[in-house]
């Protein structure tokens, strides 16, 4: 049984992104300081009581820490890992007069006086347009003149500034500020990871791979982590809202820079301050523009910098978006943003992948195929291939992976996402069709494998009696096919069909969600939100909708099969409606978080066969306030889906609960959703009555048109459900591949 609201057993919810009451005060009056040494002549009396509330705030603050550092990301700044609001006057103009002179972090230092802070706040208070070079551009000594305070520089330098007159493009798709920016982000984040290692005149490399060596290497320095990590934001902010081939360009790149960076690397930029939710909007920040390999690596190293959990099941999802993506799906062909953020990679590194770990294992062999025995990148790709055997051997001890010309297969199922990998038939043509691992494998044996591949890789022919000395017994492999004039045995059979979209990993993702909101208290908003795209994906999968509905085959699974229903619905509806694909999404997420309320009800009276008793239908009233107050307490902007979790049982009329006290309109979404959550609670078996028919559905909705649905969504959800009738496809196995529109069951069944 859940724990009651309110219990000691529930968890409490995470802190939100705030700065403490100590840093807020000393980033306020570094302002105000600041703000008067820009106002007052040198000598006026109010400068050195400025300086003098800056170094009593400061000293405060570095009793608890050698060092206190703060990051600048145009108007905001990024201090222990709290990103300030940028809707703040008095700290955006402070980030903003540090921004304009092109620096990227400052740190204070334990000792540090009032002359000193004194003569920074001179310095930085003459505008940077006033002066012939911004500081950052300037000397860098100058940024190093005092001993108890570093500025840090944030520079463009080699950038050629195009004129927007001069160079904006004739048709005008894309501003040349949005360009200059894109170029300005990557250039100075490559100066900023390379800081020391360039002469005066030389310009930065900007290769991803290049870059995120220099940040792994980079010894852990809160100055020098501020300044990549306030570049990475504003990266985030810029692929939010930046469109064309710069943001393209930029996108590309970031995404490989995450990808190419050590995770221990990413765990110490995400662990500026150990705040749960910062991470979290960081990660939320990526999905917006970030392949879905790269999201996978953020959001992985901020599960384990804050001590969460994140289901297999999500990792599996977003791996199969992008693949979906790559084979051309059209959902991603006619969505920018989900396209963008399911930019197929091969392969896709999620937590315990096999496409992962064949990524790493071809990377390993090209290592080694470059370096000589003992080299150090040839170590550490093989380290990084044993780490990743490691990982898929804790869901799946015993591997196996067989090799069909383009297709790859893992134990009896095609890897998707690996269709094509150009190193299949090469295994192949080498004798190794087939690829197994047994529970405990040795990193010398692990090498010695490798090594044998890399031989059979090289070599045309290799004698067969070395092949026996070198086999190891921890690792199998070899080719499959026919043995003389048998075929192998029936249970050995291999699977060759064409790989199909299926729930599988969405309805898993979906139970995990609810289990970590009853465990924990707060919700996955990452699972949730990918649940939907997912989702969306599978309803265009094809070049007309098909909406995909479950069917309850267990009723204790009634929550998970009911909510997927419900998104499915409700965004087939609103797109139906002629909404826009972000207000599509909006309506999917507050359809799958209708019933989250849920996860707090008895699962004996969720489950009872019969009908309820009063004392248990006012337990189960309790969800929809129940279910808002899990989503806001975990996501406050998710007002829209909080909304919608108070208000789906609440009638047009008033009726219904909870109990409202005076005569108001609910939110056109929640409207939706009851009418879609309605349909399908209908639709569905329940032990004591059978499903009613779709007909019978739909004239119940007519005649409560008015009283208690929306009459207007009624009627656009009938002529909706009568149009695309042949385009619902009801799934009994969630794990089966989606049928092609109209070639299953129907609704109308």
């Amino acid at each position: 049984m859940t724990a009651p609201p309110g219990s000691p057993s529930t968890p409490p919810p995470p802190q939100k992104a705030a700065l403490s009451r100590e840093l807020g005060d000393f980033l306020i009056e570094l302002s105000i300081a600041l703000h008067k040494h820009a106002m007052y002549p040198e000598g006026h009396p109010s400068l050195a009581p400025a300086a003098a509330g800056v170094v009593r705030r400061g000293e405060a603050l570095l009793q608890e820490r050698p060092t206190l550092s703060l990051g600048v990301a145009r108007n905001q700044l990024i201090i222990e890992g709290v990103a300030t609001d940028p809707r703040h006057p008095v700290l955006a103009e402070l980030a903003g007069r540090l921004h304009r002179h092109h620096l990227g972090a400052a740190t204070f230092s334990r000792g540090v006086t009032a002359e000193e802070v004194g003569e920074v706040l001179r310095t930085l208070a003459v505008e940077a347009d006033r002066t012939a070079q911004p500081l950052g551009l300037g000397n860098p000594e100058r940024l190093r003149a005092w001993p108890h305070v570093r500025l840090h520089s944030l520079t463009y330098e080699r950038l050629e500034l195009l004129d927007p007159a001069k160079e904006a493009p004739p048709d005008g798709t894309e501003p040349q500020g949005a360009r200059v920016r894109s170029a300005q982000l990557w250039l100075g984040l490559a100066r900023a990871a390379l800081a020391g290692q360039l002469g005066a005149d030389e310009a930065p490399p900007t290769t991803p791979a290049v870059i995120a060596q220099a940040i792994d290497a980079h010894p852990k320095a809160e100055g020098y982590d501020q300044v990549i990590v306030g570049y990475l934001l504003q990266i985030t902010e810029e692929l939010k809202a930046a469109g064309g081939a710069e943001a393209v360009e930029l996108r590309r790149r970031t995404s490989r820079l995450i990808r190419a960076m050590k995770p221990e690397t990413l765990r110490r930029l995400l662990e500026m301050g150990g705040d749960f939710a910062q991470r979290q909007r960081f990660a939320l920040d990526a999905t917006h523009g970030m392949a879905v390999d790269a999201v996978l690596e953020i959001v992985r190293a901020a599960a384990d910098t804050s001590n969460q959990s994140i289901s297999h099941s999500l990792a599996r999802m977003l791996s199969k978006l992008a693949a979906h993506a790559e084979q051309g799906g059209a959902a991603a062909a006619e969505d920018p943003e989900l396209r963008a953020a399911a930019v197929p990679r091969r392969p896709p590194p999620s937590m315990s992948d096999p496409a992962r770990f064949l990524g790493v294992f071809a990377q390993a062999l090209a290592g080694m195929s470059l370096y000589t025995a003992g080299h150090p990148a040839r170590e550490r790709g093989i380290d990084a291939a044993y780490r990743e055997l490691a990982d898929l051997q804790r869901d799946t001890p015993r591997p196996l992976f067989t090799f069909l010309g383009d297709e790859v297969v893992y134990g009896r199922l095609p890897l998707r996402e690996m269709k094509g990998w150009d190193w299949s038939p090469r295994l192949a043509n080498a004798g190794i069709q087939r690829l197994g691992f047994e529970e405990q494998v040795s990193r010398e044996e692990f090498e010695a494998y490798l090594e044998e591949v890399l031989a059979r890789l090289t070599l045309s022919v290799i004698d067969t009696s070395e092949a026996r000395q070198l086999r190891r017994p921890s690792i199998r492999f070899g080719a499959v096919g026919i043995r003389g004039e048998q075929e192998l045995p029936t249970e050995e059979a291999l699977p060759t069909a064409t790989i199909a979209f299926s729930l599988g990993e969405e309805a898993d993702t979906v139970r995990w969600m609810h289990e970590e909101v009853q465990a924990r208290g707060t919700l996955p908003l990452v699972e949730a939100e990918a649940v939907v795209r997912s989702l969306a994906v599978a309803m265009h999968g094809d070049r007309q909708m098909l909406m995909p509905l479950l069917q309850l085959k267990e009723f204790d699974q009634y929550t998970t099969t009911h909510s997927m229903n419900v998104a499915v619905l409700s965004m087939a509806l609103a797109e139906y409606l002629g909404m826009s694909g972000g207000d599509v999404r909006a309506f999917g997420v507050a359809g799958l978080l209708h019933d989250l309320g849920k996860v707090r009800v008895p699962l004996e009276i969720l489950t009872k066969p019969g009908k309820l008793t009063p004392e248990e239908r006012t337990v189960m009233q309790t969800h929809p306030a129940e279910g808002a107050r899990i989503i806001l307490a975990s996501e406050e902007q998710l007002d829209l889906a909080a909304v919608v979790a108070y208000e789906h049982h609440i009638l047009l009329n008033g009726g219904g609960y909870p109990t409202v006290h005076y005569p108001r309109h609910c939110h056109r979404a929640s409207k939706l959703v009851h009418v879609t959550d309605v349909y399908d609670a209908l639709r569905t078996k329940r032990p004591y009555r059978d499903a009613w028919p779709l007909e019978r559905v739909l004239a119940y909705l007519d005649e409560e048109a008015g009283r208690e649905f929306d009459p207007e969504l009624v009627r656009a959800f009938t002529a909706m459900m009568r149009k695309w009738d042949s385009q619902v496809a009801v799934l009994t196995d969630e794990r089966a591949p989606l049928p092609a529109p109209g070639s299953g069951p129907t609704a109308s069944g």
